[in-house]
């Protein structure tokens, strides 16, 4: 099965969210960009806001708060609240009555002890990101 692209621009990201090279996008909101071998989450660390990038082959687990209600002690706008995730910039995650539609996303990173917190806009961009995960372990 092969991912199709939700973007026509061919680029890689590096580890400061910088474009460069050849290879595309497989999916790419405000939020977040998945490549076929990374994930890159914008505005990840405070205070600069620059892009962490990780290997699709180190990611062990995504949840949603679809899936694992979060309460509002165990989200942050940027940071890290009371938990062992540290959640990339979204100044309205944890306002539930004005965040929409969009979805916040966990992933678990191998050999590393503190879970990467994202929001995305599009379910559709989590079924992406699992399915890019998939392919990258066969």
């Amino acid at each position: 099965m092969s991912l199709k692209t939700d973007t026509a621009t061919p680029k890689t990201i590096n580890n400061t969210g910088e474009e460069r090279g050849l290879s595309s996008n497989l999916y790419e909101d405000k939020f977040f960009i998945v490549t076929s071998t990374h994930l890159i989450i914008k505005k990840f660390y405070f205070p600069l806001g620059t892009s962490k990038s990780i290997p699709l082959t180190e990611i062990t687990s995504v949840v949603t708060d679809e899936e694992c209600p979060l309460r509002w002690w165990q989200l942050k706008s940027w940071g890290m609240p009371l938990n062992n995730v540290w959640f990339a910039l979204d100044f309205r995650r944890d306002i539930k009555w004005i965040r929409g539609n969009k979805i916040t996303c966990i992933v678990t990173v191998r050999h590393d002890s503190i879970k990467k917190g994202f929001s995305f806009e599009s379910r559709r961009g989590v079924d992406i990101l699992r399915n890019a995960i998939n392919q990258t372990s066969l």
